[in-house]
């Protein structure tokens, strides 16, 4: 929970970023809460959905950052 609102989150530019950046933020707050209630219910499946959302991020990041190289930026 720390890594998402205080790593990623706290890291939005909401101002620069635009419409991106508040899709972003909704979705690290849903993370947020899913994980609150993976903790409250004791619930790995959450945890894993969460997981899960991280691995698309990451690879959705990965992939810009590959594009990029690619074409020389």
């Amino acid at each position: 929970i720390m890594i998402i609102d205080h790593g990623l989150k706290a890291s939005l530019d909401i101002n620069a970023g635009g419409d991106m950046a508040h899709k972003l933020q909704a979705l690290y707050d849903y993370m947020t809460n899913r994980l609150l209630i993976a903790n409250i219910q004791n619930d790995p499946e959450i945890i894993q959905e969460v997981c899960n959302l991280l691995i698309e991020l990451y690879d959705a990041w990965k992939t810009i950052g590959n594009s990029e190289v690619a074409s020389g930026k």
